[in-house]
């Protein structure tokens, strides 16, 4: 088993933000903060050894993670009578993959460093984004609070589309194998 932390970044976002706010030129301010997310995996590996210097392994993993996006923005219609309007949503994003290393090894004697190699094929399931928006009113008269409303907040739980799968990726690095009172351990 194993811990994470993850976040979601999207070059998209702020260029999205950017086209709202052109768009729509009552917007006078937003902000994204991206909130990081724990997450935790389950796997395991099996060795198939031809030698005691090169083998085969699989190291399936299976992850849940975990992660959201917070933004605000402000609609400013400001000329002593008016309204502004804050809009805020949070947005929870969960994602489930497995993915399945398949690699060869080559352990050098002596040092038992070794160098692994091969290919990692990742199957993403279908992310869910759940997002919460409240919205409030406020309007002015005489630049003075005249009434503020809040909108009931509403939920929209979708799937995103967003991830290739499966996607082939290339694994390579270098390790140790470890003695412990005569096991080998990697």
């Amino acid at each position: 088993m194993s811990l994470s932390t993850w976040n979601i970044r999207s070059a998209n976002l702020v260029k999205n933000f950017d086209f709202q706010r052109d768009f729509n030129p009552k917007i006078t301010e937003w902000d994204v903060k991206v909130r990081w997310g724990v997450g935790f995996g389950l796997g395991g590996f099996v060795a198939y050894n031809f030698s005691d210097n090169f083998s085969v392994l699989a190291e399936p993993i299976i992850d849940f993670l975990e992660c959201g996006i917070d933004f605000k923005r402000v609609e400013n219609k400001w000329d002593n009578n008016g309204n502004i309007k804050f809009e805020s949503t949070t947005s929870d994003i969960t994602v489930t993959y497995f993915n399945l290393p398949l690699l060869a090894r080559y352990t050098f004697a002596e040092s038992k460093f070794f160098l692994q190699g091969g290919i990692g094929i990742n199957f993403t399931a279908s992310p869910t984004i759940e997002s919460t928006t409240t919205v409030q009113n406020d309007n002015y008269t005489n630049g003075a609070l005249n009434k503020t409303s809040i909108d009931a907040p509403f939920t929209l739980k979708t799937r995103l589309n967003v991830f290739d799968s499966p996607r082939f990726n290339f694994v390579f690095g270098l390790g140790k194998s470890l003695i412990l009172k005569g096991r080998r351990f990697l």
